[in-house]
């Protein structure tokens, strides 16, 4: 008896191996970009991603481009692709709870004719297992609403409790031709967001917001505004950063984006710069 011959593939040995060695991953929502494809090598995913948000040291969330949500529950050993319902890049990510988060991005500019619109703004009620859009109506104006809705890049979000929240970006105005910085906000929780603050702003983008508390917050990009009642009024200060953050009600940093730092020791009222090493190891 003669054994019959056996053929073996070095490339498909390799590959099988390769699978055996891969921890296991899911990739639900996370798409290439062309609507078709969703990835599943290289790990966890090939999209650019531009903001992460942790709960705490197990649960996180990071977001990325083509509407990219991805989860870990524990601590990024593994990850699960979370479906965002926008084909938009997302930039940042928020949670004012366990279940209650925002992200936001935009990027996409389209003709009239191109509907529905895709939202900038994708909100979960269930800590993240299901997203929806959010509109960005913010009167009764159609033109309006659709220059904000398609030519709108949101940055960073920020929500002091589920109700009460705040993003910040820029937008593009074709009466002056050129981008104008955008300040939204809301207080029932993303249903609806209104534009505030626009003659407060002179520069073409707002980068970051953070809140120490329900009332005292900051905007910060080519203008720097503060609150100290709740976003009701808000008051420009010199300079330009590109991110913020409080350690407490009193100390907190600016990042200019062009090398330098400052930080407060007075609630933001001085600002005084950090002085940073001159070479790295």
């Amino acid at each position: 008896m003669k054994l019959s011959s056996c053929r073996i593939v070095p490339g498909l040995v390799a590959a099988l191996g390769l699978m055996l060695l891969l921890p296991a991953l899911a990739f639900a929502g996370v798409s290439t970009g062309d609507g078709v494809w969703t990835w599943q090598n290289p790990l966890p995913q090939g999209n650019s991603v531009n903001g992460t948000w942790f709960r705490d040291a197990q649960s996180g969330w990071v977001v990325g481009d083509h509407g990219t949500i991805i989860h870990t529950a524990d601590g990024g050993a593994t990850w699960t692709g979370q479906s965002s319902g926008t084909p938009l890049d997302l930039n940042a990510i928020y949670f004012a709870d366990e279940v209650h988060g925002w992200a936001v991005g935009g990027g996409f500019t389209v003709g009239t004719h191109h509907l529905p619109w895709p939202p900038t703004i994708v909100a979960t009620k269930d800590g993240g297992a299901t997203w929806q859009g959010q509109p960005l109506w913010v009167d009764h104006d159609t033109d309006y609403n659709r220059n904000l809705i398609i030519n709108t890049d949101l940055y960073a979000v920020y929500f002091t409790d589920d109700q009460h929240g705040w993003t910040v970006g820029r937008t593009y105005t074709y009466t002056d031709h050129e981008y104008l910085g955008l300040l939204l906000s809301t207080d029932d929780g993303g249903a609806s967001w209104h534009r505030i603050a626009v003659s407060k702003i002179d520069g073409t983008e707002l980068r970051d917001v953070y809140f120490t508390d329900a009332q005292h917050g900051w905007v910060v990009g080519e203008d720097i505004l503060t609150t100290s009642d709740g976003g009701a009024t808000w008051v420009k200060q010199s300079g330009a950063a590109r991110a913020v953050s409080f350690s407490d009600a009193t100390h907190g940093w600016l990042a200019t984006g062009n090398g330098s730092l400052s930080k407060t020791a007075d609630g933001g009222v001085t600002w005084s710069p950090v002085t940073l090493p001159s070479s790295l190891p």
